[in-house]
């Protein structure tokens, strides 16, 4: 499938903005912080997945995932040279449809991560998952093999045990609509949207 490419637009205020226009190429070589590809939140889809983490009983050691970070994983990218991004930023320029998602199932996976995930996952963003794995591929990248799953992480170290999240007082569902993806870096435990499409 053949994506036309679009035109990016950074976000202001981050350090990898306007990369290549007098940026020091210096700190260009400097090695990047951990990089993915997402579906960024509007305030409507962060407020409705604030509503399911308030919902939730959770057991004392758990670790709420805030407000800031919240966010759906295209692809994980890792560390590389901040020399590469440039060039990054111009490669994940592909074109993509709106997305709709409906996340209506609560999940324990492994190390106590409670996501929630989709009944059903979109025949466009299916199509977004493929058109970035292909620019990976391009770009020398590796690609996760396993079926892409698309889940919000609500919470980490939340114990072995799921019989909490069947004590939730109303089903559980949050909304999700998004028209572009992002590059981000992650810093700190901060996320930096370098890159907006």
């Amino acid at each position: 499938m053949q994506f036309p490419r679009i035109r990016t637009s950074n976000c202001s205020g981050h350090p990898a903005d306007n990369l290549g226009s007098g940026v020091p190429s210096k700190f260009l070589r400097l090695p990047a912080s951990r990089l993915f590809l997402a579906l960024w939140p509007g305030g409507g889809e962060l407020d409705a997945v604030a509503k399911v983490q308030q919902s939730l009983p959770w057991p004392a050691t758990a670790r709420l995932t805030p407000r800031e970070n919240i966010h759906i994983t295209l692809h994980f990218i890792g560390q590389m040279p901040r020399g590469r991004l440039p060039e990054l930023i111009g490669a994940f320029a592909v074109a993509s449809r709106p997305v709709q998602l409906t996340f209506d199932r609560t999940e324990l996976w492994g190390r106590g991560l409670v996501a929630l995930t989709a009944s059903h996952t979109p025949a466009a963003l299916l199509d977004l998952h493929a058109a970035l794995s292909e620019t990976l591929v391009r770009s020398g990248l590796p690609v996760d093999s396993r079926p892409y799953l698309p889940h919000i992480t609500l919470a980490r170290n939340a114990g072995r045990s799921a019989s909490f999240l069947m004590r939730a007082p109303e089903p559980l569902e949050v909304k999700w609509r998004t028209s572009g993806h992002v590059f981000v870096e992650s810093a700190g435990g901060r996320y930096n949207v370098i890159s907006r499409y």
